[in-house]
């Protein structure tokens, strides 16, 4: 029987050296070809080791060049009919304010994420040995979040990057 294997996120840590070491986990669960639901489901197995944090934050597109709100249910209205060259209820293809994160608290509505444009990634990783000689008493800023201060011995980093949505931001953009 071949089976298929998927990668579901779950929350877990992996055990390395006598101490937990965080990690993204993934669950994997079989499948038969037919499609059955999983029968019973493998102990998580860590996907990214030493991740303590993971944030992600969406640039969402809500104005126009002409300072209108973008309005995709109506027909587009063009500043000059004639010239068509500046559209005055279509987002421009830039992030408008600040950037923002769904939550189940706060979810994302259909409309914020028609219009996202560029995603925000936080990650705060951390080192898998401890330091004797270093006590970790820093906050960490990963966007609206802060975590910390941890009070241990172990070094950690946020990295953090700003990726474009080409395929939405470019046809936005008005020549």
């Amino acid at each position: 029987m071949i089976s298929i294997r998927t990668l579901l996120l779950a929350g877990a840590a992996t055990l390395a050296a006598g101490a937990l070491v965080p990690a993204i986990p993934a669950t994997a669960t079989e499948a038969t070809p037919a499609m059955t639901p999983p029968s019973d489901a493998i102990a998580a197995v860590p996907l990214i080791e030493g991740i303590e944090g993971f944030r992600v934050e969406f640039g969402i597109d809500s104005i126009g060049d002409a300072g209108t709100v973008v309005d995709y249910t109506k027909a587009a209205a063009w500043a000059d009919p004639l010239n068509r060259n500046k559209l005055l209820n279509r987002g421009d293809g830039i992030p408008d304010g600040a950037f923002v994160s769904c939550t189940t608290a706060v979810p994302c509505t259909a409309n914020q994420l028609a219009n996202v444009v560029a995603v925000k990634l936080y990650v705060l990783a951390r080192n898998r040995e401890s330091t004797v000689s270093h006590t970790d008493g820093r906050t960490y800023t990963l966007g609206a979040t802060t975590l910390g201060p941890f009070n241990d011995h172990y070094k950690r980093h946020v990295f953090s990057t700003t990726v474009r949505l080409t395929n939405i931001s470019g046809r936005r953009e008005t020549p």
